[in-house]
């Protein structure tokens, strides 16, 4: 059982640092595509910016709300 273990993180370390070698794979070729984390880091990065976009936006109503219930006190 502890071969088979071995085996099993020994495969998995191998999958993961694997393909640093290859041709046409280098930061160099492609730094774009790097800079922006690759595909998912692309897809990570833009889910994030709609968030902080979302974030704003509540923060802009939330002073809105903020200032309407300051002159609503300031009326009575």
């Amino acid at each position: 059982m502890h071969r088979i273990m071995t085996v099993v993180v020994a495969v998995l370390l191998a999958a993961c640092g694997g393909d640093a070698g290859r041709a046409g794979d280098s930061e160099a070729d492609n730094p774009e595509a790097d800079a922006r984390g690759g595909v998912i880091g692309e897809a990570y990065v833009d889910s994030l910016d709609k968030a902080e976009a979302v974030e704003d936006l509540a923060l802009e109503q939330k002073e809105r709300i903020d200032e309407a219930l300051e002159e609503a006190d300031g009326r009575d």
